[in-house]
Formats: structure tokens, sequence, C-alpha cells
């Protein structure tokens, strides 16, 4: 994990597409790269507490800047613009994927807290 998290994310703790490009590319980032990183932090988020800010960062990022106005993700920041062509494949389902295994924990963790207080008082 230390490799991962020291060379695949960049200094403000965005997923990086390669540690070292091995070739020219015309994208800086793509959605598929922001989607597995969502499903590691969530897979890793109790044993490797420094993936909670990633988590965050990432999340802050991708609600901000890769949600278009008519609800689909752009599938790339490029050097120059964007790819805003919307694709359901691999990258879109990860994203899906990973945004419900989220909303599915924390609903979960919600609930969790809930009962703890009831049973409490």
């Amino acid at each position: 994990m230390r490799y991962y998290i020291t060379n695949l994310f960049s200094e403000n703790s965005l997923p990086k597409p390669f540690s070292k490009r091995p070739r020219m590319t015309v994208y800086r980032r793509e959605l598929y790269d922001y989607a597995e990183c969502i499903n590691l932090c969530i897979l890793l988020r109790d044993r490797i507490p420094s993936l909670d800010r990633v988590l965050k960062c990432v999340l802050d990022d991708l609600l901000t800047r890769w949600i278009k106005p008519d609800g689909s993700f752009r599938s790339r920041e490029l050097w120059l613009g964007w790819d805003n062509v919307p694709m359901h494949r691999w990258a879109q389902s990860q994203m899906f994927r990973g945004l419900a295994l989220l909303a599915l924990q924390e609903r979960g963790a919600c609930a969790a807290i809930r009962t703890v207080q009831f049973q409490t008082q």
C-alpha cells in the first residue's frame, strides 16, 4: 500500500493514472482511476486511516468537477479541457459501484449509531 499511496496520488490526494507515464498521453486523469480509488478507499477505510482523507478529496473533486449538468460523468480530464462523452462502460460502471457501496456503508453506519443511541437511552 505504501507504493500505491506514494506513487499513484498527486500532491493534492487525487489519483494519477500512472506512477510514471509509459508514453505521451492526451489526458491528465480518468474517471476509471477515480472509481478504483473510491473502491479501494472503501475496502481499506478501517485499516489505513490516511485513505479517509484521500476518499474525501476524491469525492469533493468528483462532485464539483466531474459531474456534468445532465448527471453523467465526464470520461477524462484532458491536458486542455475535458472528454465529455458519457460512456456506460467500465469507468462509469465502476464509479456507480463505488458510490453505491459508499452509500450502503454510510447508511449502515448511521443505522448502527441510531441503534447504539437507542440502546443507551
